[in-house]
């Protein structure tokens, strides 16, 4: 049901390659929420890093939202980064995973070409991966 990649990288080099990542796709972020810093700030509950990025596919989505206005219940793709046990993690929830809820094959196949590209780019992490890890250490270096 869930896209998921735990990362041996920082919290920010995840989030500034994944949304580059995600451009590179075709996604436009819409918005990035920092869910740790309300419950901080506004619960003074010491909460660990935790942002949520809303992206999606503009041309894919106007198309879904024309044939049907409920599409816009499972968009956009939110796709979660968070720290834990010393790792940064990704996750998503399959797009695939809505097709119960649309019924038509037209939007079916559209949910289905969105989570391919989001599996592109979470390959992207498993394939350099170490190359990642090289180039936040360069980067905190100069």
């Amino acid at each position: 049901m869930n896209l998921t990649q735990q990362l041996q990288l920082p919290f920010d080099t995840v989030m500034a390659y994944l949304q580059r990542e995600l451009r590179k796709k075709g996604f436009k972020i819409l918005s990035i929420s920092s869910i740790d810093k309300p419950f901080n700030e506004l619960l003074d509950i010491t909460f660990s890093r935790y942002s949520i990025i809303s992206a999606a596919i503009l041309p894919l989505a106007y198309r879904a939202l024309t044939m049907d206005e409920n599409f816009g219940v499972v968009m956009p793709c939110n796709v979660a980064v968070y720290e834990k046990d010393d790792k940064t993690v990704i996750s998503a929830i399959k797009p695939t995973a809505f097709t119960h809820l649309i019924g038509d094959g037209i939007l079916t196949s559209t949910l289905t070409l969105i989570e391919r590209k989001l599996q592109d780019v979470l390959s992207v992490f498993e394939r350099r991966g170490s190359k990642l890890v090289h180039s936040a250490q360069c980067s905190v270096l100069s």
